[in-house]
């Protein structure tokens, strides 16, 4: 699996754009305010984003998608864009779409980015092309509904943790995943709804085995730890 970072940032007191993750070009786990700029910027092509996903509605994991969608009235589409995510996401996202451009059709706008909205609950298994598949998961955050993500492949598991706070289910996932993506808000002070650095610290040290990828970061000092990696923005990996 291909993973590139276009944003690392948490919603306050950081220098990164919002949490987003981008996986084989095709499939974008949120839409932080400035997302299409993050296409723009690293020559990424709009039309090869056919999937998109949406943990849960805060401003700085969803507000960049009316946006994305307008990016299509210049880039031309050819096939469905699939976006997914809590149940009031498609109501929001066009009211959005209504406060900042009162003039934009509504219709027009779906028409040209293809657009189709699916509701998605936990532990809900969604199927995607090169034998791709997410599996909807649990997050503990301070809002009614939020999700993390596993992510498989025929070779590799990943788990986004998406926006969470320390519960027990977040080792099961741990232990399922090559690869841990996760939320890193804070360096040592605990606050609601999210995990601190230190937190992930010792749960590295347990699985030692296991890379560890820290995101939805707040303007702290980076620390070296063998299997603890600080991506930045465009940073991409093959997991």
């Amino acid at each position: 699996m291909k993973i590139r970072f276009l944003g690392v940032g948490g919603a306050l007191n950081t220098k990164f754009i919002g949490s987003s993750l981008l996986i084989n070009e095709s499939i974008l786990i949120d839409t932080p305010p400035s997302i299409s700029t993050q296409f723009i910027k690293y020559g990424l092509d709009l039309k090869k984003l056919n999937n998109i996903l949406i943990s849960h509605l805060h401003g700085d994991h969803y507000f960049g998608l009316p946006f994305l969608l307008l990016e299509y009235m210049l880039v031309k589409r050819n096939r469905q864009l699939s976006i997914f995510g809590p149940e009031d996401l498609y109501n929001n996202t066009f009211e959005l779409l209504k406060l900042a451009f009162p003039e934009a059709d509504k219709l027009k706008l779906i028409e040209n980015s293809m657009a189709q909205f699916s509701k998605i609950t936990v532990y809900d298994i969604l199927n995607f092309e090169n034998n791709l598949s997410v599996q909807v998961i649990n997050a503990k955050h301070n809002i009614k509904e939020a999700f993390g993500f596993l992510i498989y492949d025929s070779n590799k598991t990943i788990y986004y943790s998406s926006d969470t706070e320390m519960f027990d289910e977040i080792f099961t996932y741990i232990e399922k995943a090559d690869a841990i993506i996760i939320d890193g808000t804070t360096k040592s002070f605990t606050l609601q709804g999210h995990i601190a650095l230190s937190n992930i610290i010792e749960i590295a040290n347990k699985f030692s085995n296991k890379s560890f990828y820290v995101t939805h970061r707040s303007d702290y000092d980076e620390e070296v730890h063998k299997n603890i990696i600080f991506p930045k923005e465009g940073d991409c990996f093959e997991i």
